[in-house]
């Protein structure tokens, strides 16, 4: 695991007159292109303050009982470094996702195993890319990443969000879709921290789990 960890461990003269007027000319032009291109940052302001009113609200519509699974994972494996079967199985019923033999090719791991790789997974310094390299030999995580992104969120819920078909389709309606296909759940994430510190503007406490909470919610309307 260390080895697969570290691998995967930017002029005097004055002008005539003619040319004075078509500087003038120029000079005026280039004032009213300001004046026009601060129309337009005054625009994208109004249209992302509407944009963190959404998601705050998004976030008030979330219900407070259903990620009590979650939380309770998630002090498990903040509190340890690293995630068992017993943890996965609870996030996959969380995530609804206990489909497939996956899930069984899973609990037939033996526990070690699953902890080594979580726990690879969860060291300091590392990208995201060898976090989900980490855990992709865990049956399952290197496809099914709404469980990878799990595990990720319940140990660092501030910087992670949990990528779901609802999340994607939230991003879609807020107009701040990505690109899908592969690489797709590094640029989620990416997209989820970009929206959190964005609402951090009006809430200084909201985490990326707490964006993905509010695409989840959006996506699902």
């Amino acid at each position: 695991m260390e080895r697969r960890t570290s691998l995967l461990g930017r002029c005097d003269s004055q002008p005539p007159l003619e040319e004075k007027r078509a500087l003038s000319g120029h000079v005026g032009n280039r004032a009213q292109c300001r004046r026009d291109g601060t129309s337009r940052d005054n625009g994208a302001m109004d249209h992302d303050q509407e944009l963190v009113e959404r998601l705050l609200e998004a976030m008030g519509q979330y219900s407070p009982y259903y990620d009590e699974v979650f939380w309770e994972v998630s002090a498990r494996i903040r509190g340890r470094g690293e995630a068992g079967k017993l943890d996965l199985a609870a996030l996959i019923c969380w995530k609804r996702s206990g489909q497939g033999h996956w899930v069984s090719d899973l609990m037939e791991m033996p526990d070690a195993d699953v902890r080594c790789h979580s726990r690879a997974a969860l060291a300091a310094g590392l990208t995201d890319q060898q976090r989900l390299d980490a855990l992709a030999p865990l049956p399952g995580f290197k496809s099914k990443y709404a469980i990878a992104t799990a595990a990720l969120a319940c140990n660092d819920p501030d910087d992670f969000g949990i990528i779901d078909w609802r999340t994607l389709k939230g991003l879609k309606w807020i107009e701040r879709p990505i690109v899908r296909g592969r690489g797709e759940t590094l640029r989620y994430l990416g997209r989820v921290r970009e929206l959190r510190d964005l609402t951090r503007g009006s809430r200084p406490r909201v985490t990326a789990r707490n964006i993905d909470q509010a695409l989840w919610f959006i996506g699902g309307q």
